[in-house]
């Protein structure tokens, strides 16, 4: 198995080769969210980071130990979400291990077959 940096590396290739940037790809320092995830309960990133997609719009590349913490970290996400009333919806892209987390909903929908992925909206209506 790749490591997490490495598999980063991988989805902002395959982003990047399909001509939609993520050429800056930067990683999170741990200081950066580490203390909000453990006080949210939310599982911690073996990397996250982010790149530039589209031009401006930012993607959130997180990659865990594997599919199940992905789903756990998307359904704890969600739920801390759906609590706060008046956000717009919650779009990401599972694939695998790694989570990609766009600002926009087309986006997912976008990279979802580029990184062989899944686009799922969380709405908070149901």
């Amino acid at each position: 198995m790749a490591t997490a940096t490495t598999r980063a590396d991988q989805v902002a290739q395959q982003v990047a080769g399909a001509g939609h940037g993520c050429s800056d790809l930067a990683q999170f320092q741990k200081s950066q969210f580490l203390l909000t995830f453990v006080k949210l309960g939310w599982p911690i990133p073996q990397y996250a980071g982010s790149c530039h997609v589209g031009g401006a719009e930012d993607l959130q590349i997180e990659v865990y130990r594997d599919a199940a913490t992905v789903a756990r970290r998307v359904s704890l996400r969600a739920a801390r979400l759906c609590l706060q009333k008046g956000l717009p919806p919650y779009a990401y892209v599972t694939a695998g291990r790694v989570l990609l987390t766009p600002d926009q909903r087309k986006t997912a929908e976008t990279l979802a077959p580029i990184v062989k992925g899944r686009a799922s909206i969380e709405d908070c209506k149901g």
